[in-house]
């Protein structure tokens, strides 16, 4: 058995009449979609004394409503409405439910930064990291 070949296994979701299945383990491709989803204003700050050539720093604005629809919809299965689930359509779902359904699929997430990080509105990443003393 290797990696990529285990059994998925899903929980379904109930809501009065009616019910969200969703995957129980975030698979990378989740997060990948989800954090593409998220990074918007990708590019460079600039500054009046920055030295010419010098690399500005990059600047990542990190949308959280973004990713967490893209990862509802991602890990979500099947529905008991008549329309397909796509982000489009989880939108129209009541935001009660959604958070229902983002606890579930985030609660094997054993990181307490990355739990952090989904329950906050949003971040914006505009440093470079610390030079190496190596």
């Amino acid at each position: 058995m290797g990696l990529t070949d285990r059994k998925v296994d899903t929980k379904k979701l109930h809501f009065d009449k009616d019910w969200i299945e969703v995957r129980t383990k975030r698979l990378y491709g989740d997060t990948v979609k989800a954090q593409r989803a998220a990074a918007t204003n990708i590019g460079r700050e600039t500054s009046k004394d920055d030295k010419k050539g010098a690399a500005a720093p990059a600047r990542i604005e990190f949308d959280i409503a973004a990713f967490n629809l893209a990862l509802v919809t991602s890990m979500t299965i099947s529905w008991s409405d008549e329309l397909p689930v796509t982000t489009e359509n989880y939108e129209l779902v009541p935001d009660d439910i959604v958070t229902k359904v983002l606890e579930e699929i985030t609660d094997d997430v054993e990181d307490e930064e990355e739990l952090g990080k989904l329950k906050k509105t949003s971040t914006s990443v505009s440093e470079l990291p610390e030079k190496s003393s190596v």
